[in-house]
């Protein structure tokens, strides 16, 4: 595959929307599809011996013990969410030499070359089209001219003519941080969690044209995780770690991707 084609088939992989299923965890078992469009997903919540056990599912696989991840990652990683998720942004609407410069701490590797055209790239951008506290879920895909159009434009903005190694990470890396609650940290870890969901999302929206779509598969698993994510928001606002407390602040979306590692 050339160069050009390669642009074209990373560039319409991102946004969708999925279907929703119900699974009983505990045993494995599946119950009644609810507004099932050719995906299955997990129930996070399930009862068990009286309580309630709050389960979460990436890309159909229930994650063992989630809040221990969670605190695990948090701990460990304590200076990557202090550096890169929880430092103060300065304006939403433009983009910073220090904001590209974070994105370090996740591994981007942007280069100093990069990172100019970065900040040339974002004096343009439509950051104005996305209000700054977009939520993925929000993003269907059906309704048209809406948060879904806003949020692939200014994708878009930065992959069209972008520099031979600005890769989809390293774009997403950079968005993620203007954008927390809508844009996912879509690396190959990511793309590999979900390819075969996004190739599916994308068979659902063929008008689109999309070879995968990434957003949408991992924007079901948003939905389908929020009580979820908000159980273990309050249960991590309760622990005596500070680097635990600190989860509390970022996006559900944030602590997804944390969770699918």
């Amino acid at each position: 595959m050339g160069r050009l084609e390669t642009v074209v088939a990373t560039t319409q992989t991102l946004l969708g929307v999925e279907a929703v299923y119900t699974w009983a965890a505990t045993a494995g078992a599946r119950c009644k599809p609810r507004a099932s469009v050719g995906r299955d997903v997990i129930n996070p919540r399930v009862p068990s011996s009286g309580s309630e056990i709050l389960a979460v599912a990436i890309a159909g696989e229930e994650v063992p013990d989630p809040f221990e991840r969670l605190a695990a990652d948090a701990g460990r990683y304590s200076a990557t969410l202090i550096q890169y998720d929880l430092a103060a942004q300065a304006d939403p609407f433009t983009l910073t030499r220090d904001e590209v410069r974070r994105t370090r701490k996740i591994a981007s590797r942007i280069s100093d070359r990069e990172r100019d055209w970065f900040l040339e790239r974002g004096q343009s951008a439509p950051w104005t089209h996305v209000d700054p506290h977009a939520d993925l879920g929000g993003a269907d895909p059906g309704q048209e001219d809406g948060l879904y159009d806003g949020a692939d434009a200014l994708y878009q903005h930065f992959r069209t003519d972008a520099p031979r190694n600005v890769s989809m990470a390293k774009i997403s890396k950079v968005l993620h941080l203007k954008r927390p609650a809508l844009v996912p940290l879509l690396d190959s870890h990511l793309e590999r969690t979900y390819r075969r969901l996004a190739r599916q999302a994308a068979l659902r929206y063929p008008a689109r044209g999309y070879s995968r779509l990434y957003w949408a598969a991992i924007r079901d698993d948003l939905l389908l995780n929020r009580d979820s994510i908000t159980a273990l928001r309050s249960r991590a606002a309760e622990d005596d770690r500070e680097a635990v407390r600190r989860l509390i602040q970022l996006s559900d979306l944030r602590m997804l991707d944390i969770l699918t590692w």
